[in-house]
């Protein structure tokens, strides 16, 4: 009777640590190259080829939340010379995916100012490949798909080991959690630098509220407009 007590129990527990490796922590590095963006040489010069930035997403087996990783000394970066500073925004964007009701929020900072984007959650057109590599631990296998509008290409690597089909900022949708993204030959990639599987606090998946309401179609229209305006978020100012 107690070899079979203590069997229950270790099959009970193999039961918890399965379920556990399904919740938990991703911290990604997500890093920009910022010359391949650029085509003025003078302004090349004045800011750095790369920025990194450091993000986290949170996930269980239906549901994630993909946010940036805020620090005490946290400041928008200004460099430059000869009476220019151009200075670098980092927008707070907060992205909640639901996969079971195929639902996804987007809280995305513009300006200032919070905007909530409620829309149904579309698979991403990917066509995966047959090679594999291993990332912190996890075999990953490659996934590629061409972005319709801007006609860049895009690689991920996922795992079937973690099976929320969840990734850094915008991407997921594949048959596992996505732990690296390159998009366009390394303009940005996305990078998983740790993971940790814990049971999460009920404010961890919390669905976006702050901001004012605005369709896709409205949210888009206006970041073309800033982008032909401003540029990649980069805002120069003259001393």
């Amino acid at each position: 009777m107690k070899k079979i007590v203590v069997f229950a129990a270790i099959l009970g527990s193999l039961g918890t640590l399965k379920a556990q490796k399904q919740e938990g922590i991703i911290d990604f590095e997500q890093k920009i190259n910022m010359h391949k963006r650029m085509t003025d040489e003078s302004m090349k010069a004045m800011i750095p080829e790369f920025r990194s930035t450091q993000h986290q997403l949170f996930f269980n087996a239906n549901e994630s939340v993909y946010k940036l990783l805020e620090k005490e000394d946290d400041d928008d970066e200004e460099m430059g010379g000869g009476g220019v500073t151009i200075k670098l925004t980092m927008p707070k964007n907060e992205l909640y995916r639901n996969f079971t009701t195929q639902k996804k929020i987007d809280l995305k900072e513009m300006l200032g100012k919070k905007y909530l984007i409620n829309d149904t959650l579309q698979t991403m057109a990917w066509k995966l490949g047959t090679e594999s590599k291993k990332i912190k631990g996890f075999e990953c296998m490659k996934a590629t798909m061409v972005n319709n509008e801007t006609q860049k290409t895009i690689v991920a690597w996922f795992t079937p080991e973690i099976s929320c089909p969840s990734g850094p900022e915008i991407y997921g949708t594949l048959p596992g959690m996505i732990l690296e993204v390159n998009v366009n030959d390394g303009e940005i990639v996305y990078t998983a630098n740790k993971i940790t599987f814990t049971k999460l606090k009920p404010n961890d998946l919390k669905q976006p509220t702050e901001g004012k309401p605005i369709s896709p179609e409205a949210f888009k229209k206006m970041i073309d407009e800033f982008r032909v305006n401003n540029g990649n978020g980069i805002k120069i100012m003259r001393n």
